[in-house]
């Protein structure tokens, strides 16, 4: 329990670095390029960084429990994610390119988009090796890689803050995320004496158990981020950085529930069905209240926020901000009650809501946006996920049940 609570604390200061370093590149961003600028600059990231999550095919999951299970298997789980990620990439940027210029309203920022999706196989890798250090319960490592990435892109912005505009600011947030996967990269060559083993068979297996994750991986990318998809290709740049802005403040909440459900998969896979339950009892229950409480804070605090850091300009944001709140903490407690099915073996079971949730999203987003705007996007949100939370519910109750 100790080992738990520690790791836990880990990654929860971890996500707080996390977030503090993202709401400054966000404050950076937001208060040099304005709202027009903000909103090019989400709409360039958006493609690179989607595909690279849909095209990795779940095996950062099936990493972090085949390592957590055996962990002589890292020279196989890292010359096979090496191996994945080249070719997962390759697809993706082919795609990418075709897509684009159909995905984007603004036409002067589809060349940007272009180059960026170059940047995709190394993204894929990143989230390939990062997981492995999940599986290992390194989180020491873990989150200092996590921190790494918006750290290097904080200090980029800031050196070259006199010039900042769209086109070099989308080039430092790739460069940098490129950057610190190779450093990571070499760290793994060097544990393992620089020699490679690529495992056929545990590379099936690890897609057989991915493939299953990466439908609520997909789906869950699909219920965070097809509001912000459908905005990007029907409203305005502003309006797309004031939802932007929304959410990103909304999600400081995930991070009491993201560091819970990391320790997760390593900290029950091998515990009895019993003994599993109780412990995921426990977190859905002190995550739920910690969430409502963080919710209740940020309603009342969220106009201040906007206010001082960001500036009046994009106080539009605060409607939608405390709209997408209740949105917010139910998809916490969902992201705990789903860690605990993965980590028993069961992976299909969240991805069977996540998926009904998806579509759900999709079909409210289609009818609520174009009458709603940004404010149909944040009421999309806010039913679906709780659509998600009673069916992970329902599904966690049958399991154990059984």
């Amino acid at each position: 329990m100790r080992k738990d609570l520690r790791n836990i604390i880990k990654n929860f200061i971890g996500g707080n670095i996390l977030s503090i370093l993202y709401i400054l590149i966000g404050i950076i961003t937001a208060r040099v390029l304005g709202p027009e600028g903000k909103g090019s600059l989400v709409s360039a990231l958006y493609w690179p960084q989607m595909l690279g999550w849909i095209f990795n095919f779940g095996l950062g999951y099936s990493n972090t429990l085949f390592i957590s299970k055996d962990r002589k298997k890292l020279r196989e789980v890292f010359s096979n994610s090496l191996f994945l990620s080249f070719f997962a990439g390759i697809i993706a940027i082919i795609i990418g390119y075709l897509l684009v210029p159909f995905l984007i309203k603004e036409n002067n920022i589809k060349y940007i988009v272009k180059i960026g999706l170059l940047s995709i196989p190394f993204s894929i890798l990143g989230d390939y090796l990062i997981w492995i250090l999940n599986g290992m319960e390194n989180y020491a490592l873990f989150n200092l890689i996590r921190i790494a990435h918006p750290a290097f892109y904080l200090v980029l912005l800031l050196i070259f803050l006199k010039n900042l505009n769209v086109i070099n600011a989308f080039i430092f947030s790739l460069f940098s995320s490129i950057v610190i996967t190779l450093i990571l990269c070499i760290f793994f060559l060097k544990k393992l004496h620089f020699k490679l083993s690529i495992n056929l068979k545990l590379l099936f297996e690890s897609l057989k158990y991915g493939l299953q994750s990466h439908l609520t991986h997909f789906a869950i990318l699909g219920n965070k981020r097809a509001d912000q998809g459908i905005l990007i290709a029907l409203v305005s740049p502003s309006l797309i950085a004031f939802y932007s802005m929304a959410v990103n403040i909304s999600e400081m909440l995930l991070q009491i529930s993201n560091a819970i459900s990391l320790t997760i998969i390593p900290s029950i896979s091998t515990l009895e069905e019993g003994e599993a339950f109780k412990k995921i009892k426990k977190r859905i229950k002190y995550s739920a209240i910690f969430l409502f409480l963080g919710g209740l804070i940020l309603f009342f605090s969220a106009k201040y926020i906007i206010n001082i850091l960001y500036g009046d300009k994009f106080l539009p944001s605060l409607l939608p901000l405390r709209i997408l709140l209740p949105a917010t903490i139910f998809l916490g407690i969902s992201e705990i009650i789903e860690a605990g099915l993965r980590g028993r073996g069961k992976p299909l079971y969240p991805s069977i809501s996540q998926i009904i949730t998806f579509f759900t999203n999709v079909i409210l987003l289609i009818f609520l946006v174009p009458k709603l705007n940004i404010i149909g996007a944040a009421i999309a949100s806010n039913i679906s996920y709780f659509l998600l939370f009673i069916i992970d519910f329902i599904f966690i109750l049958t399991f154990y049940k059984k």
